[in-house]
């Protein structure tokens, strides 16, 4: 395109040649091998900083030489096509030659409120609830939760991974964990136009199906809550209540992490595609 052909006269021949090459293979629909999220803010000539373990996986595990491109995104600025330039021989600088995708304007925020599970299970339900366009992962503490700490930093890497190979172009925030009764009074506060559902584990419950409360249009911020192994005592249904619209996913009795992404597969087909 013009744009293209533009900054193609800023750049070194070689460079333009590289980059002219590269422009031409993501029309014809193939894709660099490599997608990392980066610090930002990132722009047409920044060096993507990048840590030592994306260093490695750059240089050391898909050997990447001097030329190579790959894509950077960090956020906020969209993503960003970027060639890779060696500094020794196990580190590189990429620098940003041309913007494959621009940020979405207006995305809706989704919230998954979850009772934490043992590792294994949790990482399944952090990578996939990222696929599914998740934007904040929120580990609550309710009276029948059986594990009682978070690794905040460890689920942080495990949704920047997704991130990169679902191909969004944001990463969903991570937060400490707090009791369940504490983040529910941060809801009540909140506009009106941001609503909780909490999934309601009963046989005998009268709550209407999630899809079915997501026939209407879809408000900014939505969130679900999801509960322990154990479900919810009475007290927390009742705080529930108060706050959330208490839905049911089906006939069956889900595990938890089953019960969380059945309920972010039905908002994700809801979302506006960006």
């Amino acid at each position: 395109n013009t744009v293209s052909i533009m900054r193609l006269r800023s750049v070194s021949p070689t460079g333009a040649a590289i980059l002219a090459s590269t422009l031409v293979t993501l029309a014809s629909g193939a894709r660099p091998r490599c997608r990392l999220h980066v610090p930002g803010p990132l722009g047409a000539g920044v060096r993507a900083e990048l840590t030592d373990a994306q260093q490695h996986y750059l240089m050391t595990v898909m050997r990447c030489t001097a030329g190579d491109t790959i894509l950077c995104f960090d956020g906020v600025h969209g993503e960003w096509l970027a060639q890779v330039e060696p500094e020794g021989k196990r580190s590189c600088a990429p620098v940003c030659m041309e913007q494959t995708r621009q940020q979405p304007t207006q995305t809706m925020r989704v919230s998954m409120l979850f009772a934490p599970l043992k590792p294994k299970r949790m990482a399944q339900l952090v990578e996939k609830a990222t696929e599914l366009g998740v934007t904040e992962l929120q580990p609550v503490l309710t009276s029948r939760t059986a594990v009682r700490h978070v690794n905040t930093a460890k689920v942080s890497v495990i949704a920047v991974e997704a991130a990169e190979q679902c191909g969004r172009l944001s990463v969903p925030g991570v937060a400490e964990m707090e009791r369940l009764a504490r983040v529910l009074e941060r809801w009540e506060s909140m506009p009106s136009d941001h609503v909780l559902f909490a999934c309601d584990e009963r046989r005998d419950c009268s709550s209407i199906a999630l899809f079915d409360a997501l026939a209407s249009p879809l408000p900014p911020s939505v969130g679900f809550v999801v509960g322990p192994e154990g479900g919810f005592d009475a007290e927390e249904f009742e705080s529930l209540r108060q706050v959330a619209k208490l839905i049911n996913l089906g006939p069956n009795v889900l595990r938890a992490e089953t019960a969380a992404l059945a309920a972010m597969s039905l908002i994700h087909a809801r979302m506006p595609v960006s």
